[in-house]
């Protein structure tokens, strides 16, 4: 991860850049997560890559690791009835939005993993498989599919119709 800024290196970026990234646009069913997270530059969390290149036990470690090192994170989240009436690329941008905005500390910079940017008052840059270029995307898109994971996971715990995926009940 040592390109440059058109390439995803945040070190060239201003100070307090957030990274944020999406989960759930594949799905066949359920909400789409997003997840914003601003690094600490003084601290370094070693392994932050794409999390689809992780296994469940490194993303979840990880996740972890970013929740206590990282300088602020946070979620965000569209539901069903908004992708089913905006579109899943609105929604997705939707949770990106909310992500970003709800970071107790508000970013100077926002690089965002895929095409497009939400319509938002922030500085901002759209990178293609930016959650394999920059470290701040890499741990948004860690928090994002944890996050995910865990509340299917503990939503669909007493639910009657849902289904065994690999080991997880999912609604």
């Amino acid at each position: 991860m040592n390109e440059a800024v058109s390439q995803g290196n945040e070190k060239q970026c201003p100070a307090l850049t957030a990274g944020v990234d999406e989960v759930g646009r594949g799905a066949l069913a359920g909400d789409v997560f997003a997840a914003a997270v601003i690094l600490d530059k003084e601290k370094s969390i070693d392994g932050l890559k794409d999390s689809k290149q992780l296994s469940e036990k490194q993303r979840v470690n990880l996740y972890y690791e970013i929740k206590e090192e990282a300088l602020c994170f946070s979620i965000g989240r569209a539901n069903v009835l908004e992708i089913d009436s905006l579109n899943i690329l609105q929604a997705s941008l939707l949770a990106m939005s909310r992500a970003a905005k709800a970071l107790s500390v508000q970013p100077k910079f926002v690089l965002v993993d895929g095409l497009h940017v939400p319509e938002w008052n922030y500085s901002a840059k759209a990178i293609v498989r930016g959650d394999s270029k920059v470290m701040a995307i890499a741990a948004a898109s860690i928090v994002a599919k944890v996050t995910s994971c865990l509340l299917y996971t503990s939503d669909a715990a007493d639910e009657e119709d849902s289904v065994d995926l690999g080991g997880r009940r999912i609604i």
